[in-house]
């Protein structure tokens, strides 16, 4: 009896699991005029998910309705927009029939009229025709989920299933704009999308249940046949479309949009909850890293950011937006002081206070006649949370008000009605207002330490400036505003609590409760999450102390962009500022925070520099983020809003991908992690060669996307210069991988290619005519001589022929590209230049750490250090301590979208790091490359915790008295070999070198002009190293540091380059007609002759040089000088 029910539990079990595994048997409907072709390639996607598959013409299944009850599924693909025949409406009844007992219907394109005509949809379902053009983005056209369907499964809630080769008329069938689905039960499971745009009110993509069976309507963009270049993804829409119907009860949860009315509701039902605290008085804590200033007139942005949120405003008051992504939790957040007089309120954000800023915290101290009002904000780093603190001394009580507003917008593609209706409640025990959409996706809590002695929430407008009320007026927009006023004594506090989150208003309680418990313990959590972030980071010591704190800022302020979002994990995103920003504040506000979410493109560069600087565990997030959100193809993405819309319009973010994962390899020796991701990396190559389209070897920007040029006059290259150059390093980076992985075969001939390219790379894209490479290779085989920034990346990873290497290092040098604050994107000679263009004459930092990179790279220390400190300098103005995303090409002005870019901070930590430190580990080896090319009128300096694997290392330079002592330590109790190449003034000479104490081999390699010492050290295990290296003589000119003047023009003096030979050690110069320039020089003995300047001693071996720049060229604004300083 056992063993028998034993047995029928299996074969229960067996028919279960047969019952979801077993493939459907489908009956294709043809068409009254079908297409063989159409025919055949729907087949063709459709097999992998079937068992069986039987076309069917109109008059067979109007003959033999019976035909359905043999199969599981019936499809009917009409591409004929003509009216509906006869046969057609005869066979409604036999096939509703059908469906209502269980069958399942799929209509795409004109099929889906039918179900008017059969009278299951009384709603008019109508025809849009409009032509598709490529505006330089391609023809991309799809569907998207309410974040996520099955349809869309590995698809991540949207496709772009129809991708044209050329420009055409297309035809799409749905409801339009308010009319919606009205048969019982239908839901809209995907709307229009196109270019990174949700068409909500086109919805396209529908279900209707019809008994115990379902129809899936699908009104465009199926078109089988058709030249395609999204073929794969169209095929596994469809195929999902399949399993979608078959498994019924899919594990993966579907999400439908939701088009009720709009509403906002005072109806949301709170727990009690805990009265909060009364406020204390806090004391701010000194803080490892701090700066401050008295805000200036004008709009000056600010930015706080934990793992979880952002915050936004004006430095002078309030906060404007506070993002718990994927959502704006709050927005308007202001305070208003209202004195006993009666006079009117003094909003805070009119006022210009003091401001002192340490990350994760902001400190205003306002002064409003005998009141001395502090205001702290700090975030929480554990929840999606913020404090804001209030604390006063005054001669007189007065009131304080707050207003607030939520509105809960989701992130950018989303429009602000996809979030739904509002429902909003006062919490009389919480002393909070609470807010959720209808679905409790989102939901947001203020809170108050004390009881306020009025409040008022609901649907209103701001408050008018310059009126007390403490009543709101009634608004249409679709939003909750609180206002709340606080009678204040003349000593006290007052805490405001910011609680948001994605699980539902009963967590958001507890957390809220948590909050209020201590709130003044988050200003020593946000210290030791400092301090947590710094342990793993390099720390440097130079006698510059703006240096020190510059580069401390932007290690800091680089991963304040490493946020997570619930759902979708951690990566970098690229830049922050209020979503009512963009391009001179004219943009559409559209739920774009700056540009605060995740990219491709720029989570590769500034994962470079998070390597560097020890951080391996955030690059492995982003390679596993990015791997987790490939397309199908292979392809990586170049955007991932927080609201999971991923968007694969650049061609540059999988070749930079893979580069990314060599660099990992190579600094960590993370096999276990590279193995688990080769699948990845080997889809994404594989994706890369597939964009050949003509065998020349180079992969392709068209219809695969931009690569960094992303609009304007230069857009339109087959093969961009900068894409060639990422392609030849994706290949070697691509070759190291797979031989890592065992891959022997693969790996030859990604090391072959990529030799092949890099030959193409130097030899076709050479303008000998220009003596400069050229912009791009064109779709008619031609090449654009445009003279750009982007040679500088393959100099820094060391694909050029050395001599063009340095053509580009100098022309970069020059007043043509390099300003006081940064190096333009193209050279201001050139007739498209246009200062303020985003793509064709600004600043980007990132720009000038290419450039400064392949100055290091060329053995030209003097030109790196000056421009990384040009971006450097960007974080004592503007947003304190972060650095702008793009400046003006000709004045010192911010001229992008985000005052806080996270690769404008990694192009100043990389160059630092690899550029000044030649910093680069290679546990594989067990050694650490140090190439210092420190300034030469530093003495000192010390750069400790360099990480190396688990262990660190200590290392510190000093000079004095004829000799350099470097000084290395490390705790590892094992020993590393340091590869160590240090940069000498020119014409120095090496007399001896000791290490602990004993002689040492050496060698001195050649430069020009400054020679490299180099030797291989073993570092004591578990103590000092010591090297000692006796030299005479030497001179080399001191790193121009320009401070740039905010709004002033560039100033003109450069230092193109240096060369010695024959004791001759000559500056090649630019300055401005008729104008005297200055420049410092180190010499260790005075030189015998100056030509060219007239020389001064500062003491302490430097020098001050100073040049008159002629006149006699009055077209020449920027003239050329040589000077000439002849040694012993």
């Amino acid at each position: 009896m056992k063993n028998a029910f034993l047995l029928l539990l299996c074969i229960l079990c067996f028919s279960s699991c047969t019952k979801h595994e077993q493939k459907p048997d489908i009956l294709v409907l043809t068409e009254q005029k079908p297409s063989v072709g159409e025919t055949e390639a729907m087949k063709k996607a459709l097999s992998p998910e079937c068992r069986f598959i039987k076309l069917v013409s109109l008059q067979q299944l109007k003959e033999d309705p019976d035909l359905l009850n043999a199969y599981d599924i019936l499809w009917y693909h009409r591409h004929d927009s003509s009216d509906i025949y006869p046969e057609e409406e005869r066979l409604g009844e036999p096939v509703s029939k059908w469906v209502s007992e269980g069958g399942k219907l799929v209509l795409s394109l004109d099929a889906v009229r039918l179900l008017n005509a059969w009278a299951i949809e009384p709603s008019p379902i109508e025809p849009s025709t409009f032509m598709v053009v490529d505006q330089g983005f391609g023809r991309k056209r799809g569907f998207h989920a309410y974040h996520q369907h099955p349809l869309f499964s590995g698809l991540h809630g949207g496709a772009y299933i129809w991708n044209p080769n050329s420009d055409q008329y297309c035809r799409t069938l749905g409801f339009r704009k308010g009319v919606l689905p009205a048969a019982k039960g239908s839901k809209v499971i995907g709307i229009d999308w196109a270019y990174i745009t949700y068409h909500e009110d086109d919805k396209l993509v529908w279900q209707t249940p019809v008994g115990k069976g379902t129809v899936l309507a699908i009104g465009g963009y199926m078109h089988f046949a058709d030249d395609n270049r999204n073929q794969p993804h169209l095929e596994r829409f469809t195929q999902n479309c399949i399993s979608y119907l078959v498994s019924g009860d899919s594990e993966e949860e579907g999400c439908y949009w939701d088009y009720s009315p709009l509403e906002i509701c005072n109806d949301l039902k709170l727990p009690e909850g805990e009265k909060p605290p009364v406020a204390t008085l806090w004391q701010w804590p000194e803080a490892s890293l701090s700066i401050g200033h008295t805000c200036p007139e004008g709009r000056v942005p600010y930015d706080l950011s934990g793992n979880q949120l952002t915050l936004m405003g004006n430095e002078s008051g309030g906060i404007e937006e506070f993002w718990s992504h994927p959502f704006m939790a709050f927005r308007d957040i202001h305070t208003a002081v209202i004195m006993p007089e009666g006079e009117s309120p003094v909003w805070l954000n009119q006022c210009k206070p003091e401001v002192k800023k340490s990350p994760g915290r902001m400190m205003r101290t306002y002064t409003i006649k005998d009141l001395q009002l502090q205001e702290i904000i700090v975030v929480d780093y554990k929840s999606a949370s913020a404090v804001v603190h209030y604390q006063w001394s005054s001669g007189n009580d007065f009131k304080l008000q707050v207003t607030s507003a939520s509105n809960l917008r989701q992130m950018w593609p989303y429009s602000q009605r996809s979030t739904g209706s509002l429902h909003y409640a006062w919490s009389g025990s919480m002393q909070a207002m609470a807010v959720v959409n209808t679905d409790k996706r989102y939901a947001s809590f203020i809170g108050f330490s004390q009881k306020p002695a009025s409040h008022t929430e609901g649907q209103y407008l701001k408050p008018e400036p310059g009126k007390y009320t403490s009543r709101l007026k009634p608004s249409a927009d679709h939003l909750v505003r609180g206002l709340w006023e606080f009678p204040c004594p003349k000593e006290g506090a007052l805490d405001i609590y910011l609680v948001t989150g994605m699980s539902g208003p009963e967590k958001l309680i507890s957390d809220y409760e948590r909050l209020t418990e201590n709130p003044e313990s988050l200003l020593d959590a946000c210290e030791a999450n400092y301090r947590q972030e710094r342990a793993l980071q390099p720390e440097i010591i130079s006698p510059d102390t703006l240096f020190n704190e510059g580069f401390r800022w932007a290690q800091t302020s680089d991963h304040e962009f490493f946020i997570k979002t619930e759902g979708i994990g951690l990566s970098l995103m690229a830049g922050y500022a209020t979503s009512n920003h963009g391009w001179d504040g004219n943009q559409k506000i559209s739920g774009r925070p700056g540009y605060g979410w995740y990219f491709g493109r720029d989570a590769a560069w500034s994962g470079m520099a998070l390597l560097r600087d020890g951080n391996y565990e955030k690059v492995r997030d982003i390679l596993l983020t990015m791997g987790k959100y490939q397309d199908i193809t292979g392809k990586i993405y170049h955007e991932l809003t927080t609201t999971g819309s991923v968007h694969y319009d650049a061609s540059d973010a999988t070749p930079l991908y893979v580069v990314l994962a060599g660099l990992y390899l190579e600094t960590t020796g993370d096999m276990e992690f590279i193995t688990s991701q080769w699948p990845h990396i080997r889809k994404a190559m594989d994706f890369c060669y597939s964009t050949d389209t003509d065998d020349d070897g180079l992969i392709e920007n068209t219809m695969v996307g931009h690569g960094w040029i992303e609009g304007g006059a230069l857009l339109g290259a087959k093969t961009s210069f900068y894409l060639a150059a990422l392609w030849t390093e994706c290949l070697y980076q691509a070759s190291f991988l797979a031989n890592a992985t065992g891959n022997k075969e693969l790996s030859r001939k990604y090391g072959t290619d990529a030799a092949r390219v890099q030959a193409i790379l130097n030899r076709d894209y050479w303008s000998e005519e220009y003596n400069y490479f050229y912009f791009g290779k064109f779709p008619d085989n031609t090449y654009r001589s445009v003279k750009t920034v982007f040679p500088a990346i393959p100099v820094f990873w060391g694909l050029l022929d050395e001599d063009k290497a340095g053509i580009v290092a100098a022309l970069l040098s020059s007043n043509e590209f390099t300003t006081e604050w940064g190096v333009r994107i193209l050279s201001s000679k050139n007739p498209l230049f246009n200062p303020s263009g985003y793509h064709y004459g600004s600043i980007y930092p990132l720009f000038t750490g290419w450039s400064s990179l392949a100055q290091y790279k060329t053995g030209r220390p003097v030109q790196g250090f000056s421009q990384l400190y040009g971006s450097l300098q960007n974080y004592m103005h503007w947003n304190m301590g972060h650095i702008e995303e793009v400046l003006h090409g000709q004045n010192y002005v911010p001229s992008g979208v985000c005052s806080h870019q996270c690769w404008s901070e990694s192009m100043v930590v990389l160059p630092v790091l690899e550029g000044m430190m030649g910093l680069r580990a290679n546990p594989a080896q067990n050694s650490l490359q140090l190439s210092p090319a420190i300034p030469f009128n530093w003495d000192s300096l010390k750069v400790n915790n360099i990480r190396f694997g688990n262990e660190r290392i200590n290392y510190s330079f000093h000079r004095a008295n004829g000799k350099i002592h470097i000084r290395m330590s490390t705790t590892s109790g094992r020993e590393v070999f340091i590869n160590y190449r240090h940069y000498l003034p020119a014409g120095t000479s090496v007399e001896s070198v000791m290490l602990n104490n004993k002689p040492f081999d050496w060698e001195l390699a050649e430069g020009d002009p400054y020679p490299l010492f180099c030797t291989r050290i073993p570092l004591n295990p578990n103590g000092i190293t010591e090297l000692v290296i006796g030299y005479d003589g030497g001179i080399g000119a001191v790193p121009p540091k320009f401070m740039a003047e905010i709004s002033k023009p560039t100033g003109h003096s450069r230092i193109i380059c240096e060369k010695f030979q024959e004791n001759e050690y000559t500056l090649y110069t630019e300055g401005e007609s008729g104008q005297s320039h200055f420049f410092y020089l180190y010499a260790e003995n005075k030189p015998d002759t100056v030509i060219g300047a007239s020389i001064s001693c500062l003491g302490n071996k430097m020098y001050l040089l100073q040049a008159q720049y002629p006149e006699d060229v009055p077209s020449e604004n920027i003239q050329t000088k040589k000077i000439v300083l002849k040694t012993r």
